[in-house]
């Protein structure tokens, strides 16, 4: 049996094509909208980090296609549970990976332990992605009314980050 989130559309007869998007519904909108900007900034940095390392490059690789896939196919499931949380935990994983190569360092590569800088592009996917487990989360929570208030700076954030994805020279 499939897990839905709270306000799940109705099904049978009082069932409508023009039924209007519930506020987990819309969130969840802008978490995929997040997702694939993530992907796209994640997908502008793969050849330069098979250039430096091809498990760097394989990574960047599977973030881009699982946040591009993830997006596309949560916007057509919105009420799926489980689909929000993998999206949820997938992404505060990356997050993790994130902040261990801007403190600690990675254990593998051409410089093991060696510390990477933090710049626009790497804090704005990182950003999508926190915001892609915040928007998870509101979905799912029950009784939390305000969630789809966030809905048109989750889209601002969104359509910002990925248009910055593009220009000049970035590390992710």
């Amino acid at each position: 049996m499939e897990s839905t989130v709270e306000g799940a559309h109705r099904t049978g007869p009082e069932a409508t094509d023009e039924t209007e998007a519930t506020p987990a519904e819309r969130i969840v909108g802008s978490a995929a909208a997040l997702s694939i900007a993530a992907s796209m900034i994640h997908a502008s940095v793969i050849v330069p980090h098979f250039r430096e390392y091809f498990l760097f490059g394989v990574f960047f690789v599977v973030s881009a296609v699982f946040q591009l896939v993830w997006g596309m196919v949560v916007w057509n499931r919105r009420n799926d549970r489980t689909l929000l949380i993998v999206g949820a935990v997938a992404n505060l994983a990356i997050v993790a990976l994130w902040v261990a190569t801007r403190t600690v360092g990675l254990p593998i590569g051409p410089e093991p332990g060696e510390v990477e800088p933090a710049g626009l592009h790497d804090l704005l996917a990182t950003a999508d992605e926190i915001a892609i487990a915040i928007a998870c989360a509101l979905a799912m929570a029950p009784g939390v009314r305000w969630k789809g208030a966030l809905t048109i700076p989750f889209w601002v954030f969104a359509i910002a980050s990925g248009i910055l994805a593009f220009p000049g020279p970035h590390s992710a």
